[in-house]
């Protein structure tokens, strides 16, 4: 993954059409976004043996406001009929994905940085586009401060 393409997912959508994408950002802009801090710490993966495919970092702060946050965003989801989210809501940074679905591993990957915590005031809802080199994201609109 780029550094560019990281990023704490609240919610995804899949294909969504224009006019219910349109409603559902004006749900959004009437959710206020207290300012919290976010600290990332402790190594993961999902996957088990031979089908690990995801590295990921867990929050060592701000899971709970983040948490909030998605559940909110899962009732305005909810609300326009999108299908509810039938996991739940796991808050983590992805750092590299396998692209092989079966028998590839991800290598075996150094522990990561000391990263000092920062601020979340808002968030961004994302257009993503799969590519030759994974996915592309593109900011199609901010909430909050």
């Amino acid at each position: 993954m780029t550094p560019d393409s990281l990023h704490l997912t609240l919610r995804f959508l899949g294909a969504v059409e224009r006019d219910r994408l349109e409603a559902l950002a004006g749900m959004l802009r009437e959710l206020t976004v207290e300012p919290f801090s976010i600290g990332l710490a402790g190594l993961g993966t999902f996957g088990r043996g031979s089908g690990v495919r995801v590295a990921w970092l867990g929050l060592a702060a701000g899971g709970e406001h983040l948490r909030s946050l998605a559940a909110e965003v899962e009732s305005r989801c909810s609300a326009l009929g999108f299908e509810p989210e039938a996991r739940a809501y796991n808050p983590h940074l992805t750092l590299a994905r396998s692209r092989q679905r079966r028998g590839d591993r991800l290598p075996e990957l150094p522990p990561p940085p000391e990263l000092p915590a920062w601020r979340v005031a808002g968030f961004r809802l994302y257009r993503s586009r799969l590519g030759k080199g994974g996915a592309s994201y593109s900011v199609l609109e901010e909430f909050g401060s």
